[in-house]
């Protein structure tokens, strides 16, 4: 890449070869390979609670998680209803189910998730929601 400072974020353990080229003000350039261990370790959190008050403080609950490749996140209402599903670990729930404000209760989640060094892991519980 053409980055000044480039970053880059290993979605797998191992050893990999990192090579950096360098051009100066000149246009001469200069090279260096090395050799990187990356250890990755994986890890999930769906947090108890939030508060989709408008605030701009905890109004989208977010899964947490670290090393993600896939992900299947569902939440129901009291009544078993599916109100929420993403597979996107970058999409939250605000609160709402087409639309509408949904109210202070408990809801029930499932998550199915898949780590990219192959690993899953099924987990349920339930979120409150405080308005």
């Amino acid at each position: 890449s053409d980055d000044k400072n480039p970053i880059h974020q290993y979605k797998a353990s191992g050893t990999f070869d990192v090579w950096l080229r360098a051009y100066n003000s000149f246009g001469c350039a200069d090279s260096i390979s090395q050799k990187v261990e990356a250890r990755i370790v994986t890890g999930v959190v769906v947090p108890n609670a939030f508060t989709p008050n408008n605030d701009g403080k905890n109004d989208v609950l977010y899964v947490k998680a670290f090393g993600v490749s896939k992900m299947t996140f569902r939440i129901y209402n009291r009544l078993g209803q599916k109100i929420f599903e993403s597979s996107d670990i970058e999409s939250g729930w605000d609160g709402k189910y087409k639309g509408v404000l949904q109210p202070t209760d408990a809801y029930a989640y499932t998550l199915n998730i898949e780590f990219f060094d192959g690993k899953k892991q099924r987990l349920k519980g339930d979120i409150t929601l405080i308005r």
